[in-house]
């Protein structure tokens, strides 16, 4: 039990290390734009690069296989 809940806030811990990058990027993003300007009005390759940031962390856990999304309870399943 001691070590699920370990290993449940290692991967907690990893996701969010590894969204990091994505926050930083984000906030460095978010100053540089002016007022009423929006993420239409970034270049393109500015958009390309938080998207790929989106991605990173949920494709770095598939490569170390861990499982950060468990699978849900099926329909009916607790249904009193």
């Amino acid at each position: 039990m001691i070590a699920a809940f370990i290993r449940h806030l290692m991967i907690a811990t990893l996701i969010v290390l590894l969204h990091a990058p994505l926050a930083y990027q984000a906030s460095t993003l978010h100053a540089d734009l002016a007022p009423g300007m929006g993420l239409q009005d970034l270049s393109l390759v500015s958009q390309l690069s938080l998207l790929l940031l989106l991605a990173l962390p949920y494709a770095a856990l598939a490569l170390f296989g861990i499982r950060w999304n468990p699978p849900r309870a099926r329909l009916g399943e607790y249904d009193c």
